[in-house]
């Protein structure tokens, strides 16, 4: 069987959604560190949010159990994130640079906190 847009969505989205974890958590650590008066209010809509990613992180992993997709290695680098994986029986290779995890990672975020992302502007 071939690999369909629908697997190379499911392993992309297996990748980056550690990283927008990884976000979640380093903003909630820096709240919590922090001086502001309302800290455990915003630390508690960031732990919502960073649950509502690992739900869709568990249905990812579902859906790829489903479809015969397992990655078996990945791998973090300076360049970005590599991974093999299988797919149905067959090994492929993905990379994703870390520009394209970032601006996806950022997008993703925005989409959870319902900001609309072209208001934004990124230093």
């Amino acid at each position: 069987m071939r690999l369909t847009d629908e697997d190379l969505a499911l392993v992309k989205n297996y990748l980056k959604l550690p990283v927008v974890m990884d976000v979640l958590q380093n903003n909630m650590d820096k709240i919590e560190t922090s001086d502001l008066k309302m800290k455990a209010l915003f630390a508690a809509h960031l732990r919502s949010l960073s649950d509502k990613v690992n739900r869709e992180l568990y249905d990812v992993r579902q859906e790829m159990r489903k479809r015969g997709l397992k990655v078996y290695e990945e791998h973090r680098s300076v360049k970005g994130i590599s991974a093999k994986y299988l797919c149905r029986g067959y090994n492929h290779e993905m990379n994703l640079l870390w520009a394209l995890v970032k601006s996806e990672t950022e997008t993703k975020i925005a989409d959870l906190l319902g900001v609309d992302i072209e208001q934004i502007e990124f230093k």
